[in-house]
């Protein structure tokens, strides 16, 4: 009893660093940070939501950039052509989104694993383990320093990929400090899938979680952590889409884009996300094949009691091999296979379309044209 309150005294213990707002990202420092100093000036009581910090860290990176566009006597519309605006005004929207889509997929993990979720964990050195992966993961100097060094790194990519689709015109300085600001926004937010998609899910699944034993995957736990890494997905594939639509309008689009796009988003984006449902099905194999060992155990044990076994006997032993069956064949994933890829069918659709119907640019780009 004293260790299994020791055991409840600890997930009480961390369910309370969870909800106490311990654990949070760069982007949610930031975009806190900004709705903290608005409730300073303005002498507003009430919480600012994620969506308008991120809208004004949009108004101050916009003007960041015309600040020094006016500095150097810059114009963003010229001849009749307001390209320069155009990626601005994208550039400066899409970072500040993303800061924010990261925000509340952190929020989500933390509602989760500080609601039931916690509950069913059985062992307190899992307990530890996780909390010492939450203080290792929101920290703020590796996150930092990625942010801006891929993100500096990023942006000086985009400008020279926008320069060569434009035969070589320069981007001004006000739009290239837009674009390079917006990507260290973005950036900020990218480093946090590597720790949530890949590395969190392998430790997840060496937790012991209490799960129904006659249907793992039908658990509350796994449902929810399924849902969980589904919606992350989810949100994070519509974002792309979002992302390369944009790209394509503003004028981003080269081969070294496409090949940027699939090697870097989409791909990793599916891959660990497939990896996050693979880790948790270990979870509910382990159950399954614990129960079946300890069936089959029974099984051999009640067999050798007899030599000619009795006609209550053997009923007592087929109903054990149903039993055995059922569990054997009970789903090994929580994932719903379908619903699944029709949801990312319809989030793809729109840059099928945009591809389709732009498909002689794209071979031109990827020098297919004679």
């Amino acid at each position: 009893m004293a260790e299994t309150d020791h055991l409840s005294d600890k997930r009480e213990n961390l369910r309370g660093r969870l909800l106490s707002g311990r654990y949070r990202s760069i982007p949610g420092i930031l975009l806190d940070g900004v709705a903290n100093l608005v409730r300073k000036i303005t002498r507003i009581q009430r919480p600012i939501p994620d969506w308008a910090s991120g809208f004004l860290i949009a108004i101050l990176t916009l003007l960041a950039g015309f600040l020094i566009s006016l500095l150097a006597r810059e114009r963003f519309c010229d001849a009749g052509s307001c390209d320069h605006l155009k990626i601005s005004l994208f550039s400066a929207v899409i970072g500040p989104l993303i800061l924010v889509t990261n925000n509340v997929m952190i929020k989500m993990f933390i509602r989760t694993f500080s609601g039931r979720t916690l509950d069913f964990l059985q062992s307190e050195a899992d307990l530890e383990d996780f909390e010492a992966w939450l203080d290792h993961t929101f920290t703020i100097n590796i996150p930092l320093a990625f942010g801006l060094v891929a993100g500096s790194i990023l942006g000086v990519f985009l400008v020279l990929t926008w320069q060569d689709v434009h035969a070589n015109q320069s981007l001004i300085l006000g739009s290239t400090t837009i674009v390079v600001l917006s990507s260290i926004q973005g950036m900020l937010a990218v480093y946090y899938l590597y720790p949530f998609y890949l590395a969190f899910p392998a430790r997840l699944s060496r937790y012991r979680f209490d799960l129904f034993i006659v249907d793992p995957s039908s658990s509350q736990v796994t449902k929810e952590l399924s849902d969980l890494f589904t919606a992350i997905m989810y949100i994070t594939v519509s974002l792309v889409v979002l992302v390369t639509i944009g790209f394509w309008q503003i004028g981003f689009f080269s081969s070294n884009t496409l090949l940027f796009l699939a090697v870097v988003v989409w791909g990793p984006t599916v891959f660990l996300y497939l990896g996050s449902q693979y880790h948790l099905s270990k979870i509910i194999n382990r159950t399954k094949w614990e129960t079946l060992a300890q069936l089959q155990a029974s099984i051999e044990k009640l067999h050798c009691q007899e030599d000619i076994p009795s006609k209550e006997r053997l009923e007592h032993l087929e109903q054990l091999l149903n039993y055995h069956d059922r569990i054997k064949n009970a789903p090994n994933s929580a994932l719903n296979l379908r619903a699944g890829l029709n949801f990312l069918t319809s989030l793809l659709f729109p840059v099928i379309a945009l591809l389709l119907a732009n498909f002689n640019q794209i071979k031109e780009i990827l020098g297919f044209n004679p």
